[in-house]
């Protein structure tokens, strides 16, 4: 025998034993057949691993070179549960309603037996999907030129799903302002008559107040406070009708309006007003001048407003 043909022989009675340990490793973890191509070592130095097609002796490629650092030796095919590095998943429900999921993975051991888990991930839930009684809270911007600041809230409810919004109220500086609006402030005097101006401020693009305008002077007095003037005569004496002229004077008022009206002087009876008794009689009369024998009877009080107590028509009277 030949010294190629004794090294064939010998690689083909390795490929068989490592074909052999592989199909134990799958009747042992109840896994589907693997090829050496598929487990975790894959490659050594870019040159695969080879792999069989069924048949004892039959190889895909050329023996594989020795890998650095790798350990074969403590795995038999006794005790074998993975092969090395082997990556093992498990994962489960979790989370709101149980619809989220968390998992875990252990790796195979250099003895071929498998790891510790390691911790569960962070439950991962769908898009919208929440914890029962979970509140959420943001602060969003709210007021004038969005300068204030208000909280919004919603609760999680018992299907997992969020619920409406609620809103306080918008915290914001009293002094902003929503822009173009107006601040009406307290009338200013403006003229010596108790004219009145409105004072008012705009709101400015900003949300701040600007000037203080001053708009037209109106709803003066008829006068001034402190000025006196005479008022119209007033009827007095009621023996003549109360058609006696009496003398009054007003004086303004600190509201720019005349005052009620104060008598001035002595009421006087201005001629051809008469006292319907004058003279002692039941009628007041006169006896008419230049014209002896005849005289003026006084009109009673009875008589309308602008006759009574004044003179009527002539008549003869020898008294006169």
């Amino acid at each position: 025998m030949g010294a190629g043909h004794f090294w064939l022989v010998n690689w083909f009675a390795c490929a068989v034993l490592a074909a052999s340990a592989l199909s134990g490793c799958n009747v042992l973890l109840d896994n589907e057949k693997r090829s050496l191509r598929s487990n975790s070592i894959g490659t050594a130095g870019g040159i695969p691993w080879p792999t069989f097609d069924g048949s004892v002796g039959t190889l895909d490629a050329a023996p594989p070179p020795p890998l650095d650092g790798v350990t074969t030796g403590s795995c038999d095919s006794a005790s074998q549960k993975c092969v090395p590095n082997m990556a093992d998943m498990v994962s489960e429900a979790c989370g709101s309603c149980g619809k989220g999921t968390r998992s875990r993975q252990r790796l195979c051991t250099d003895t071929c037996q498998w790891g510790p888990f390691d911790p569960w991930s962070e439950c991962e839930l769908p898009e919208g999907l929440c914890e029962p009684g979970k509140p959420e809270e943001k602060t969003e911007a709210c007021g004038p030129c969005d300068r204030g600041t208000r909280k919004v809230t919603r609760t999680c409810s018992a299907t997992c799903t969020w619920g409406n919004w609620s809103m306080s109220d918008c915290a914001v500086d009293a002094a902003l302002c929503e822009p173009g609006s107006h601040m009406e402030l307290p009338a200013v005097t403006c003229d010596a008559m108790c004219g009145k101006s409105q004072q008012v401020r705009t709101c400015t693009a900003s949300c701040t107040w600007g000037p203080v305008e001053s708009g037209e002077c109106e709803g003066q007095g008829p006068c001034k406070p402190g000025e006196t003037r005479m008022a119209d005569s007033a009827g007095c004496n009621p023996d003549y009708c109360m058609k006696g002229v009496q003398p009054q004077m007003q004086t303004c008022t600190n509201t720019c309006n005349w005052g009620t009206p104060t008598n001035k002087g002595n009421c006087t009876i201005p001629e051809g007003v008469c006292r319907p008794k004058d003279l002692g009689s039941t009628t007041g009369y006169r006896c008419i001048e230049g014209d002896p024998g005849f005289r003026q009877l006084c009109r009673p009080s009875t008589a309308s407003p602008d006759e009574r107590c004044t003179y009527a028509g002539r008549e003869a009277y020898s008294g006169c």
